[in-house]
C-alpha cells in the first residue's frame, strides 16, 4: 500500500471528463477527454487506467472527491454516484466541489474572474471570483444579465459560456475571454487536498449535485 494521503477526483459536469490522482506533492496521473454525454460508459475503465499510471490500487485511496456542478444534470448525477459509490465501499471520506470552484482555480487565478457554463434556455450557471476565492453565490441568468451585474467592472471570464457566448461578451470592453474552459484535473486534486486536509468532508448520504433550478 501506497504511504501518505492520496486522493481521486471526478468531474463529469460538463461534455468533459476530468480525472486526477495526487497525493500532497501534486498531481499523479490525469485523464481529460471530450466524451460528450458518455460518462457513465468510460468512467469507470479510465479511473483504472490513471490509478495504474500513478502505481495505485482503490485501497490506496485516502478520499475521493467529485465535481458537483452546476453543469449537465445527468453528467453531474453519473460523477457523483460513482464517487459515493466509490467512497461507499472502500469506507474513505467524499468530498463534493462545486464545478465552478474548480474552474476558477484552473489556469490563471488572479483578479477578479467569472466563472460561467452554459445552462442551456439561453441562460448560463455563474460565479464571480476574486484572487480564486468566490465573492457571489452561485447563480443561474442570461449572459446579460451576469453582464449587468459586474457593473463594468473588469473582469476575465473562463468556462464553457464562453463557447457560445464568447462574442458578445468580448463586446464589453471590461471583459475578456479566457482559453480555460474545463475544470482541469491539476486543480481538482488541488482543491480536494486543501478541503480534506481543513477535515471539510461532504456527507456520505447527503451529497447531491448542485441544482439551481428545475432540471430541463
Amino acid at each position: 500500500m501506497a504511504a501518505g494521503k492520496n486522493v481521486l477526483g471526478i468531474d463529469t459536469a460538463t461534455l468533459a471528463l476530468v480525472l486526477g490522482v495526487g497525493d500532497s506533492n501534486g498531481l499523479l496521473a490525469s485523464h481529460f477527454s471530450m466524451i460528450g454525454r458518455r460518462h457513465l460508459e468510460l468512467s469507470i475503465g479510465l479511473i483504472e487506467e490513471i490509478l495504474q499510471k500513478s502505481e495505485l490500487g482503490l485501497s490506496d485511496l485516502s478520499a475521493v472527491s467529485c465535481g458537483l456542478g452546476p453543469g449537465s444534470l445527468i453528467g453531474s448525477r453519473v460523477g457523483v454516484v460513482i464517487a459515493k459509490t466509490l467512497a461507499q465501499v472502500l469506507r474513505v471520506p467524499i468530498i463534493g466541489i462545486s464545478t465552478l470552484d474548480i474552474i476558477a482555480l484552473s489556469g490563471q487565478k488572479e483578479g477578479l474572474r467569472v466563472v460561467a457554463i452554459d445552462a442551456l434556455r439561453d441562460e448560463i450557471y455563474w460565479a464571480a471570483y476574486k484572487d480564486g476565492k468566490k465573492i457571489t453565490e452561485y447563480k443561474v441568468s442570461s449572459a446579460e444579465a451576469m453582464v449587468e451585474e459586474l457593473d463594468g467592472e473588469k473582469a476575465v471570464v473562463k468556462g464553457t459560456a464562453i463557447i457560445k457566448y464568447g462574442r458578445f461578451f468580448n463586446k464589453f470592453d471590461n471583459l475578456v475571454a479566457s482559453n480555460t474552459l474545463y475544470p482541469a484535473p491539476e486543480a481538482l486534486v488541488s482543491v480536494a487536498f486543501e478541503k480534506l486536509n481543513k477535515d471539510e468532508k461532504s456527507s456520505l448520504y447527503d451529497l447531491e449535485p448542485i441544482y439551481l433550478r428545475s432540471p430541463v
